[in-house]
């Protein structure tokens, strides 16, 4: 009897201790997950959360993607309809002279080469392709006449056009038609698909262009025929090659070094010094 009173004893001490113990304890919290408080957005704003962001929760790519601003789309669409206009018979564009700048009816002045590339490659910029877009036509006309360009190109000459003096020429060099029409062709090459039927057409072209601009290569790795800043049609130049490459030309690797040391070479990068005496003086120029 009396051992069982001191265990009843016992258990009463020990559930009172425990007891008094849970009394003294910390109330538990309630927690909650962390949360990222966002303030109502203003008009425009991306709505993003920082914590979600650092813990991968969520990207921040929709905050790089930025809406075009409508003023901006009207400028294409206009400029677009201007270069549809523009368009000659022959499917060329062309600027005109250097020596009569006053003519600037687009239909008043002969279509060249280089001209027309730069429209192609706008065209294709904004979307339009041989078979499809709102300016596939357009494009159409203009690819197949500077393939008839190169083409009709004299054996062993150094550029695609007897024109002489354009505008774009004097500005970028006597061969720049040669060096466009090659960075447009690449540009065309790599949106074909591999059974179109201008696939091999446009590879052949710009093997064609490929060989001039490597024969009118100079042994510094510039080009012949400079311009107001000859440096300019070099630059072009070494990209057509890059380019071209990258399409799978046939590409000379020397002449692919030699502009590209050409280029390198007008900037030391131990000085910070520009050699500008074929950039017209314009430090630009002369690291494009």
């Amino acid at each position: 009897m009396k051992k069982s009173l001191n265990i009843v004893a016992v258990l009463a001490v020990t559930t009172g201790i425990t007891a008094m113990l849970v009394s003294f304890r910390e109330a538990p919290r309630t927690v909650d997950a962390p949360k990222c408080h966002v303030p109502a957005p203003l008009a425009g704003e991306v709505k993003g959360c920082v914590f979600k962001t650092v813990y991968e929760g969520e990207g921040l790519d929709s905050g790089f993607v930025l809406t075009t601003p409508k003023p901006v789309l009207q400028a294409e669409q206009r400029g677009l309809d201007w270069l549809v206009g523009a368009q000659a018979q022959d499917g060329g564009y062309g600027s005109g002279t250097h020596s009569r700048q006053d003519i600037t009816d687009p239909h008043a002045v002969s279509t060249d080469p280089a001209t027309t590339a730069m429209v192609a490659m706008a065209l294709m910029r904004m979307g339009s392709t041989l078979d499809s877009g709102p300016n596939s036509r357009q494009l159409s006309r203009a690819t197949e006449y500077l393939l008839k360009q190169v083409e009709g190109a004299p054996k062993n000459a150094t550029n695609i056009t007897t024109l002489q003096g354009t505008q774009i020429q004097v500005k970028l060099g006597a061969n720049i038609d040669v060096a466009l029409t090659a960075q447009f062709l690449s540009n065309l090459h790599a949106r074909l698909e591999e059974k179109h039927p201008m696939k091999l057409r446009a590879m052949r072209a710009l093997n064609t262009c490929v060989g001039m601009i490597q024969r009118s290569q100079n042994s510094d790795g510039s080009v012949q025929g400079d311009g107001w800043a000859g440096v300019l049609q070099s630059s072009f130049a070494a990209n057509a090659l890059e380019s071209a490459k990258d399409q799978g030309a046939d590409v000379d690797a020397v002449s692919l070094d030699l502009a590209r040391n050409y280029q390198k070479a007008n900037f030391d990068v131990a000085s910070g010094g520009v050699a500008t005496e074929r950039a017209a003086g314009v430090t630009l120029y002369a690291v494009s």
